[in-house]
C-alpha cells in the first residue's frame, strides 16, 4: 500500500483518539487547517530547541502569562504539537558508555537516519561516512541553509555538514570545508551563527576563502541584510552568541532574523530549500539549571519558530517540523526538596523579575566589584544577606570569583521559584514534536530521531517515505489451563476409565482445532 494513502487514511482514523489526548494540539480542525494529506513539499524547514524538554514548556507558558493560571494560554509552537521522538544513541554498554545521547549522537540521527556513538559526527558506529540532509538536498539541486546560536561547528551543526570521529576536531572540519570550496563545494549556501575566531586568527583569515568562492561574509546585523547574492558566511561572534536576554550589542541578529534572512537567500532557488535552526543555548541554560537562560533561548526560539511558519503559510510548499534532540537537566515546574519537603508550587516570579540572566550579571559583578549595586539595578527583588555576602566573598577569590557569583545567582532564582533539577547532563526522555505543512502527517505519534531524516531525505529526494514499522513486542503471557475437574467415582469405575479415554481424544481435537485457529488468526494479523 502507498504510504501517503496509508497515512491519509491512518491519520482520518487518528483524529477521533488524538481529539482525546491533545484536543487543541491535534484535532479534526487543526488537522485539517496543517496541510491537505498525502502532499510532497518542496521546502523542508527544521527546528532543533537543543535540549528542552515538556516541563520546559510548562515553565515556559507561565512565563509568558506572567505567572500562574489554571489554564495557561498556548505557545506558538503549541498549535502545532503531533507527537514525540525517542532519543537513545547507539551507544556500547558493555564499554560504561551512557544509555542517554550526547548532541552529536543526537544530530548524526537526525540528519542521517542512522543511530551512531556519542561524540560522532556524520559517521556510523564503524566509522563509515552517514549522507545527510544537506547532502541530499545538494545533490537534488536545493539550497542548504544552517543557522545556530552556538559557534558553527558545534555539535548540532556540525552534524549536517561534516564528518569527522570527534565532535571536538574543529580544525578537521574546517581543513574540510576549505577543501570543499576548492573542490566540489561546500554543502550549504547560507551559514550562520557564531565561531568567528575559528575562521579568523592572527596568522589565516579563511573567511576570504569562502568570499573567493562566491560568497558574502558578513559579522553584524546590518552586513546581513545588505547582503547579495544567494550564498552567506555570517560569523557574529567570537564564539557562541550571547543570551538573547542578555543581547547588548543590538548588531548581533536574533535567531528568528537569522532565520528569516536565510529563508530570503534560500527561496531564491526554485528547485526548493532545506534549512537547519537550532536554539543551541536552551541546552546551556539547563545544563547549568539557569531558568532564566532557558526562559531567554525558548522566547528567542519561538520567534524563529513563528518566523518559519509565517514562511511556510504564505509559500505553501513547505515542510516545517520541531524538535529537541534531547531533554537537557531533568526540569521539574515545583518539587523542589526544601526545608525538609517537597515544595508543590511551581513560581515563576523570580524569573519575571530578572531583567538580564544570572550568566550577564555574574560578569557584570565580577568587573564592577558592585553586588548590591548591580542587583538593585538588574533584580526587581531582594537577596538575603548570606547570598549577597557570599558573592561578596567571591570578589576576593580572584580566578573562582565568577562561577561562584554565577551559581548563587542561578540558585537564588531556583530556591524562589521552587524549580526542581534531577540532572547537569542530558536526560533520556522523549521530546516533544512538532510540524506543519505538506508532510506533516508522516510524524504523527511516537517516532525514532532517525525517522526525522529517513522522512526529510525521501521529500528532498522528491520521493515518498518508506518508513519502517515500529510494531510493539508482542507481550509474553503464560499459559492459563484451567485444572480437569475432580470426578467423584462410585459405582461402575470400569466404565468412568472408558469415558475418560473418550473424553481426553476428545480434548485432543480440541485443542488442535484451537492451535489451528491461532495459527490462523496469527496469519491474518501478519498480512494486515
Amino acid at each position: 500500500m502507498k504510504m501517503k494513502k496509508f497515512l491519509a487514511g491512518l491519520t482520518a482514523g487518528l483524529l477521533s483518539a488524538t481529539a482525546l489526548v491533545a484536543p487543541a494540539a491535534i484535532s479534526a480542525q487543526s488537522i485539517a487547517g496543517h496541510a491537505e494529506l498525502g502532499k510532497t513539499p518542496k521546502n523542508v524547514i527544521l527546528l532543533i530547541p537543543d535540549g528542552m524538554g515538556t516541563n520546559d514548556m510548562l515553565a515556559y507558558r507561565m512565563y509568558k502569562n506572567g505567572g500562574y493560571a489554571a489554564e495557561l494560554p498556548y505557545t506558538v509552537m503549541d498549535q502545532y504539537l503531533v507527537g514525540q521522538m525517542m532519543t537513545a544513541p547507539e551507544n556500547d554498554l558493555a564499554a560504561g558508555d551512557s544509555t542517554i545521547t550526547d548532541s552529536a549522537a543526537a544530530g548524526t540521527a537526525m540528519s542521517t537516519g542512522e543511530k551512531t556513538y556519542s561524540g560522532a559526527i556524520g559517521l556510523d558506529n564503524d566509522q563509515s561516512v552517514l549522507e545527510n540532509t544537506s547532502e541530499v538536498a545538494k545533490a537534488n539541486g536545493k539550497s542548504v541553509g544552517i543557522v545556530v546560536t552556538c559557534d558553527v561547528f558545534h555539535a548540532t551543526p556540525a552534524s549536517f555538514h561534516s564528518h569527522v570521529p570527534s565532535r571536538k576536531d574543529y580544525d578537521k572540519m574546517l581543513e574540510d570545508m576549505i577543501s570543499d570550496l576548492d573542490g566540489e563545494g561546500v554543502d550549504f549556501d547560507v551559514l550562520l551563527g557564531g565561531g568567528r575566531q575559528y575562521f579568523k586568527t592572527e596568522e589565516t583569515d579563511f573567511t576570504q576563502n569562502f568570499v573567493d568562492a562566491g560568497f558574502t561574509y558578513v559579522e553584524n546585523k546590518d552586513e546581513l541584510a545588505a547582503a547579495e547574492g544567494d550564498k552567506v558566511l555570517g560569523l557574529f561572534s567570537e564564539d557562541a552568541l550571547p543570551y538573547d536576554m542578555d543581547t547588548t550589542d543590538e548588531n548581533i541578529p536574533s535567531l528568528a532574523e537569522m532565520t528569516t534572512a536565510a529563508l530570503d537567500k534560500l527561496s531564491q532557488n526554485d528547485n526548493g530549500f532545506f534549512l537547519m535552526v537550532e536554539a543551541s543555548e536552551i541546552d546551556w541554560a539547563n545544563h547549568a539549571n539557569d531558568l532564566t537562560g532557558m526562559m531567554s533561548e525558548i522566547e528567542a526560539y519561538e520567534e524563529a519558530f513563528q518566523a518559519a511558519i509565517d514562511f511556510a503559510k504564505e509559500d505553501g510548499e513547505t515542510l516545517v517540523i520541531a524538535a529537541a534532540d534531547h531533554e537537557t537537566g531533568g526540569f521539574t515546574a515545583g518539587g523542589r526538596q526544601k526545608d525538609g519537603k517537597d515544595e508543590q508550587q511551581f513560581i515563576i516570579d523570580p524569573v519575571l523579575g530578572m531583567k538580564e540572566t544570572p550568566q550577564l550579571l555574574a560578569a557584570w559583578i565580577e568587573e564592577s566589584g558592585d553586588v548590591e549595586g548591580t542587583l538593585a539595578e538588574y533584580v526587581e527583588w531582594k537577596f538575603t544577606n548570606e547570598e549577597i555576602s557570599t558573592m561578596e566573598d567571591a570578589l576576593t577569590m580572584g580566578d573562582g570569583a565568577y562561577d561562584t557569583i554565577y551559581q548563587t545567582l542561578i540558585d537564588a532564582v531556583n530556591y524562589r521559584a521552587n524549580a526542581g533539577w534531577t540532572s547537569g547532563q542530558h536526560t533520556g526522555g522523549e521530546v516533544s514534536f512538532y510540524a506543519y505543512g505538506p508532510g506533516f502527517e508522516n510524524f504523527i505519534g511516537l517516532i525514532e530521531n532517525t525517522d526525522v531524516a529517513k522522512i526529510v531525505k525521501a521529500f528532498l529526494a522528491g520521493q515518498e517515505p518508506t518508513m519502517e514499522s515500529h510494531e510493539a513486542a508482542p507481550a509474553e503471557q503464560e499459559a492459563t489451563e484451567e485444572a480437569p475437574a475432580e470426578e467423584t467415582v462410585e459405582e461402575g469405575a470400569e466404565e468412568t476409565s472408558a469415558e475418560e479415554s473418550a473424553e481426553e481424544g476428545a480434548e485432543e481435537s480440541t485443542e488442535e482445532g484451537a492451535e489451528e485457529t491461532s495459527a490462523e488468526e496469527t496469519s491474518e494479523e501478519t498480512a494486515a
